[in-house]
C-alpha cells in the first residue's frame, strides 16, 4: 500500500484573472507564495519519503517552497502536468462563456476537449498510470505529489463516478489536501477536501 497525497499548486496571476494556463504558465502571486509557505506545517507529519510534481513552473514553484522545510527536493514528472488547452491558453474563461465557446464543451463531460487540445480522458489516464508508477516504487511508504486542477478533477471524479457535467454540484474545495491510498493495482480515495 502507498498513500498519495495530491495538491494544486498555489495561485497564480493567471489564476486571478480567470484566465486559462493550461501547459503555459505565470507567476505565483504574493498571497500565493505566502499560501505555500504555509502548508509545509500541515503537512509535516505525513513524513513523506518523496515529492513529485508537474514540471510547469507554477507547480514546481510550489513544490520547492513546500519541500524545502520537509527536506525534499521535487522530482518533475511530465504526467502530473495541466490538461493541454490548445487554443483555448491564455484566454479568460468569462470570454470564452461570453461568445458561447465553453458550454458545448462542457456539456460533453468526460469528452471535453478545448480546440487543439487534449481531452479529460487522456488527463485522467495519463495522471493514473502515472500515480500507479510512482506507487509501485514507493510501497509502504507516503508520496505527496504537486499538480494542477484538472488532474485533481480528473482523478477525484473518476473515483467518485461524476460524469464531469456542469449540472454537478463542485465538490472540490480550493487549495485543499486530497489522499489517495494505491493497493493491489487499483486507487481509493482515503481523505478529500482536507485544509492544507
Amino acid at each position: 500500500m502507498t498513500l498519495l497525497a495530491l495538491i494544486r499548486h498555489a495561485r497564480t496571476e493567471w489564476n486571478a484573472a480567470g484566465r486559462i494556463q493550461g501547459h503555459e504558465d505565470s507567476p505565483l502571486t504574493p498571497d500565493g507564495l505566502e499560501a505555500a509557505r504555509s502548508w509545509a506545517g500541515t503537512l509535516a507529519p505525513f513524513n513523506f519519503s518523496a515529492l513529485y510534481s508537474s514540471p510547469l513552473g507554477r507547480a514546481m514553484h510550489t513544490a520547492t517552497v513546500v519541500g524545502g522545510p520537509l527536506g525534499l527536493d521535487p522530482v518533475p514528472v511530465p504526467d502530473l502536468r495541466e490538461q493541454a488547452f490548445g487554443e483555448w491558453t491564455g484566454r479568460t474563461v468569462a470570454e470564452l462563456r461570453a461568445q458561447g465557446l465553453l458550454a458545448p464543451q462542457e456539456a460533453l463531460g468526460w469528452a471535453f476537449t478545448p480546440p487543439g487540445g487534449e481531452d479529460r480522458r487522456a488527463v485522467l489516464e495519463r495522471a493514473w498510470n502515472c500515480l500507479m508508477d510512482i506507487a509501485a516504487r514507493h510501497v509502504g511508504q507516503s508520496v505527496l505529489a504537486v499538480t494542477h486542477e484538472g488532474v485533481l478533477r480528473a482523478l477525484l471524479y473518476a473515483l467518485k463516478g461524476r460524469d464531469y457535467l456542469p449540472s454537478e454540484p463542485k465538490i472540490l474545495a480550493p487549495r485543499a489536501l486530497h489522499i489517495l491510498r494505491a493497493q493491489d493495482g487499483c486507487l481509493r480515495i482515503e481523505a478529500w477536501n482536507q485544509t492544507l
